[in-house]
């Protein structure tokens, strides 16, 4: 079985949330959809305000399509 191109999880409000925003250097907005791509140290933000099944689908596909411009994680 192939291995998917990420890996999904969802946080709200909690340490784990804080946590990796501070790691990604990320805002605080609520909703925030990103992409942590931790081996090439780099990060994706997305810009919708409406987490939809099919933003993220579009999302994860231009991330995997390399059609995304990320930025250094801070690290």
């Amino acid at each position: 079985m192939e291995e998917p191109p990420v890996h999904f999880f969802y946080t709200k409000g909690d340490t784990v949330s804080d946590s990796l925003r501070e790691f990604g250097d990320l805002p605080d907005d609520d909703n925030l959809l990103v992409i942590l791509d931790i081996p090439s140290q780099m990060h994706y933000v997305s810009e919708v305000d409406v987490l939809t099944r099919e933003a993220v689908e579009k999302f994860v596909n231009d991330f995997a399509n390399g059609k995304l411009e990320g930025m250094k994680l801070k690290g």
